[in-house]
């Protein structure tokens, strides 16, 4: 989930597939697309959460999109 401050009409959704037994690479291109489909940056973007059980997805996500791990998940 990626929170800004949007209005209802600039809310987007993306949808992503990746290799049989990539599910930890999934959510990069589905983030992109959904930010892409709104018109909007990962430099808009002021917090992410997203909520995956398993390390390897943040460290992935922040691998290929720049963003600081430190900036992920801050609240929980």
């Amino acid at each position: 989930m990626c929170a800004a401050s949007w209005t209802w009409s600039e809310r987007s959704a993306g949808v992503a597939r990746v290799a049989k037994g990539r599910m930890p690479q999934a959510p990069v291109p589905a983030a992109l697309h959904s930010l892409e489909s709104a018109g909007k940056s990962m430099d808009d973007v002021a917090a992410i959460t997203t909520h995956n059980p398993f390390a390897v997805n943040d460290l992935w996500f922040a691998h290929e999109t720049g963003v600081k791990l430190a900036d992920m998940n801050a609240y929980g």
